[in-house]
Parts: structure tokens; C-alpha cells; sequence
């Protein structure tokens, strides 16, 4: 299983996690979190809402959410 942990602009981490991906139940686990100032999100509300936990994304932490290298990752763990 896959685990791995990015680390982007202004301090936000993005948590993969493989073994958190349930293809039979897609709703089920937690696959990609983001952690924003000790604030954690998954990764498609992050992306969907612009916050964390409540917690407003800087437009440059949105950006390297929504690159490419940040969802070729995310595909190499099949969330």
C-alpha cells in the first residue's frame, strides 16, 4: 500500500493514503487529507469549498491543490 505525504506552499500537507481507498464503497475513507495550520480537511472539500476545516486556503495553496502533479499523485493511489 501507498502512503505518502506532500508538502506545499505556505505549510499545507497533503496526506495520501492507499490503504484508505475502498473501490466497492468510493464514499467510505479518507484517502487524501490536507492539513492547513493543525487543520485537516479532505482533499476534494478543500478543493470544492477553498477552506480547511474552516480555515480559508490561500489562492497559492489552491493552486498547488488543483496541479497537476498534486492529481497525478492523487491517481497513483486510485482515489
Amino acid at each position: 500500500m501507498i502512503k505518502k505525504t506532500l508538502h506545499g506552499p505556505k505549510g499545507a500537507i497533503l496526506i495520501l493514503d492507499q490503504a484508505q481507498v475502498f473501490p466497492d464503497d468510493p464514499g467510505a475513507g479518507t484517502p487524501a487529507m490536507v492539513k492547513y495550520r493543525n487543520n485537516y480537511s479532505t482533499y476534494w472539500c478543500c478543493i470544492n469549498e477553498g477552506v480547511c476545516d474552516e480555515v480559508e486556503l490561500p489562492q497559492e495553496v489552491m493552486d498547488w491543490l488543483d496541479s497537476e502533479a498534486v492529481e497525478n499523485e492523487i491517481k497513483k493511489i486510485g482515489a
